[in-house]
């Protein structure tokens, strides 16, 4: 079986530690854990769950980790596009393996510097094998997302080749993200090395996969300048929200002229498939004439948000529509005073991609 093409991972200009430098002192901690165990899961019923963990409790001690209450596990999973990793598991493959990046904590407030886990867990028979390092969130996105070598130490460098091999071998890409609230009991006594987990309020859904073609620093630069916009342009106390999905071209959906809708390009043709990325706010909205200006060269809109930076040069919005035509897509803005707005960039789906879906 061929395998997809795939670009190969990039490593950095400089700052990468070599072979024969020196290992780190003796009192540095390592990012890099592995361990093996042994895993049985059962699902239970709420009421019988609260039971055992009373039961339990007087024969276990909390994890020093586990605040009462427990705490949240949120796992970013990567898979192939034909789902390689999941079907490897409903077929009960005695070797399967999977990556992961897992942050533990509630997923608000997380930034670039969080500390998330690199996860490679594979099954081998009935052992499960765990291999992780401590990343900040954006170092760890780099390596899975932009496959990158990133910096590491000698003994970290079987790992980071490891995952990079999985990501470009198979062509990983996020694909899942669940969430669950857990509370853990370490075994005592004759019972060390006994773990018990609790996980409750179990969350997740798939992520949408959109896929276009164009230059991605392009199209950065216009999700960037949206973005921006949202900060300068709206007031303190209002929400900003980024939604993603692809839709079929109409008056409802994007892409065509209406009224309270204004775009510096020309609509494009109705009920075609296209990816969708939206910017919204529930700010105060605009008027039908500044709306009208917005996409206008040098036009420079009153500063009102939190981030108390001043308007730029007035080009931030002008850019983004003109690289948004020149992938054969649109940049169009949804508003009315009172009403928030919506700046929507649509392009081209590619060839293949799924049915439409609302963001």
């Amino acid at each position: 079986m061929s395998q997809p093409d795939t670009a190969p991972f990039r490593e950095p200009a400089q700052g990468r530690p070599e072979d024969d430098e020196d290992p780190p002192p003796l009192h540095v901690a390592s990012r890099l854990h592995a361990f093996n165990r042994y895993e049985l899961k059962y699902l239970v019923p709420v009421d019988l769950a609260a039971e055992l963990r009373d039961e339990l409790g007087e024969r276990m001690d909390r994890d020093l980790n586990s605040p009462a209450g427990g705490y949240g596990v949120w796992s970013l999973y990567y898979d192939s596009p034909e789902l390689r990793f999941y079907w490897e598991k409903i077929e009960g493959l005695k070797f399967r393996r999977k990556l992961r990046i897992r942050h533990y904590g509630e997923p608000d407030g997380v930034s670039d510097a969080s500390p998330v886990c690199v996860e490679i867990k594979q099954r081998v028979n009935r052992v499960t094998q765990k291999r992780r390092i401590t990343l900040p969130y954006g170092t760890a996105r780099q390596l899975c997302d932009g496959r990158e070598l990133v910096e590491h130490s000698p003994k970290e460098r079987a790992f980071i080749h490891e995952v990079l091999d999985l990501v470009v071998r198979l062509n990983l890409r996020p694909t899942a993200i669940t969430g669950y609230q857990r509370e853990a009991l370490v075994g005592r006594g004759s019972d060390t090395g006994l773990r018990v987990t609790f996980d409750r309020r179990i969350r997740g859904d798939a992520l949408d996969v959109v896929e276009t073609l164009g230059d991605p620093h392009q199209l950065a630069q216009v999700i960037a300048n949206l973005l921006a916009n949202a900060c300068v342009h709206t007031p303190p106390e209002a929400r900003v929200e980024v939604r993603v999905g692809t839709v079929r071209t109409g008056p409802d959906t994007g892409g065509t002229d209406r009224p309270g809708r204004s775009s510096a390009t020309g609509a494009l043709p109705p009920d075609i498939p296209a990816c969708v990325v939206e910017i919204a706010d529930d700010g105060p909205g605009l008027p039908a004439d500044t709306a009208r200006q917005v996409f206008e060269r040098f036009y420079r809109g009153p500063a009102t948000g939190a981030s108390g930076r001043e308007p730029g040069s007035g080009l931030g919005l002008s850019i983004a529509s003109t690289i948004a035509e020149a992938h054969r897509g649109r940049l169009e803005l949804d508003t009315r005073p009172g009403a928030g707005a919506i700046f929507r960039l649509l392009l081209p789906r590619s060839v293949g991609a799924g049915p439409a879906t609302r963001p």
